[in-house]
This record gives structure tokens, C-alpha cells and sequence, in this order.
């Protein structure tokens, strides 16, 4: 679903957003215990700019995560790199699209609430453009998923009769972030959320 009531900056995310995004970790949680992977895709692939993406990905990550309970801090320093953050996994076949697991401390959030941390990480970088999500309605993946499985599942989902929201579930725009729960019988759900400075005309 898409917020009607979208950031215009970096640092503020809108109450509706967070909201919603609430209902959706609360659905996931719903569903039962999950591994929670990040899938990273990112558009243009320049090296220069991944690098620094990453960086600020993470680093934003941990000072998320080292917020705890305590909103009214507006900057916390982030927590230590090792304490917190990510690695990666996998990364997609002729790509530089990445599949990343939490370590340390941004483990438990991101298992917890995994869109409202992943908005506000990049709510702090950039605005939130659009959050769309596929719940209950889920494929199934033999073992691991992995980043060539996370495309796939993407790029098929435009030949699909699933609403994400009221636009369709194609999404344009750089460095988007997919959260993949992935289930003991294979079975997943995906949010994704696509930052952006603006929305698109007719959105």
C-alpha cells in the first residue's frame, strides 16, 4: 500500500507512514518466526555510488538501532560497527544487487519491525516514496532464498494478479529495499520500500 502522506526531506517520516508500516510488522509477526533478509537493488549500478549508499545505509542502521525505545534522542551516535549493522549474503549474478542478513544489535529490531526500522533508516538518507507490500499471499522457495531468487520473485510479480497497492507492484527508482520474511516451509512476504525525493506525477 502506498502513503498518501509522504516526507518531503530527509529525517521526517510521516506519522501515517509509520503507522501503516506498524500494521505490516505486525502482520509479518503475525505469521510466525522468519528469517528477515534486506534485499538491496540498486539502480544505477556506479561503483562510486554504491559505495557511499552502503555506508550510509549502514551507518544510519546503526544509530537506528542504537535509538532503542528512546524517540525523543534525535541523533544518537550509531553503535559500533560489529555491534551492528549488516553483511552480506549473496549478491544477484551480474548485478551489484545484494542480499543482506542483520548482525549484532539491528538483528532483534529487524526481526521485531522490520519496515519501521528500514523507513526510518532511510527516512534519515532521503524521503520515503513508496512502501508497497505482498502479505498472506506468498510463493514458496526450496532452502535459502537468495538474491537471484529475490529478482526473480520482483520481476515476476508484474505478470502476477497481486495489488500491492493501487498502482501495481512495478516500482521504478534507485536503491530500492525489499524486506523478504522467509518462513520454515518456504513460504515468504515481501515489503518493499522505494526511497525517492518526490513522488511521480499521477501518484
Amino acid at each position: 500500500m502506498t502513503s498518501d502522506e509522504r516526507p518531503r526531506q530527509p529525517g521526517r517520516v510521516a506519522d501515517a507512514l509509520l503507522a501503516r508500516a506498524a500494521q505490516l510488522d505486525r502482520a509479518m509477526r503475525d505469521q510466525g518466526p522468519a528469517e528477515t533478509y534486506l534485499f538491496w537493488e540498486f539502480d544505477p549500478p556506479l561503483l562510486s555510488e554504491v559505495g557511499y549508499r552502503l555506508i550510509e545505509f549502514d551507518r544510519e542502521a546503526r544509530r537506528e538501532t542504537g535509538r532503542g525505545s528512546d524517540k525523543a534522542e534525535d541523533r544518537p551516535r550509531p553503535l559500533r560497527i560489529g555491534e551492528a549493522g549488516f553483511r552480506v549474503v549473496d549478491a544477484s549474478p551480474g548485478s551489484l544487487d545484494l542480499l543482506v542478513q542483520a548482525i549484532g544489535a539491528t538483528e532483534q529490531v529487524l526481526r521485531s519491525d522490520p519496515v519501521q526500522f528500514v523507513i526510518q533508516v532511510i527516512g534519515a538518507i532521503q524521503a520515503v516514496r513508496a512502501v508497497r507490500s505482498w502479505i498472506g499471499r506468498r510463493g514458496k522457495v526450496e532452502g535459502t532464498i537468495t538474491a537471484a531468487d529475490c529478482r526473480k520473485i520482483l520481476a515476476d510479480a508484474g505478470e502476477q494478479s497481486v495489488e500491492w497497492d493501487d498502482h501495481g507492484p512495478k516500482v521504478t527508482g534507485s536503491a530500492r529495499v525489499t524486506i523478504v520474511r522467509q518462513y520454515a516451509d518456504g513460504s515468504y512476504d515481501l515489503v518493499t520500500v522505494e526511497p525517492g525525493s518526490a513522488p511521480p506525477a499521477g501518484i
